[in-house]
């Protein structure tokens, strides 16, 4: 499963999965819009992100592995 840490976060957010490799990172805000999109060249189990563009509130974090797709609620102070 996906860990998602620090949650709230204000610079940085960093993504782990042991299980698979992480190989693309969405945000969206509230209204469904997206508002970074990363593909991760080198796949790995952990990678971090720079969220510090962001202007505090809710966003939705989607995660896609080889096979699956997480989405977590994240807050940005």
């Amino acid at each position: 499963s996906v860990i998602i840490f620090p949650n709230p976060a204000t610079s940085e957010i960093k993504i782990e999965n042991a299980k698979s490799k992480i190989v693309l990172v969405e945000i969206y805000d509230v209204m469904g819009g997206k508002v970074f999109k990363s593909r991760i060249l080198n796949p790995d189990s952990q990678i971090s992100v720079d969220v510090s563009a962001l202007k505090p509130g809710i966003y939705f974090l989607t995660v896609k592995q080889n096979q699956s797709v997480t989405t977590r609620k994240i807050v940005i102070q």
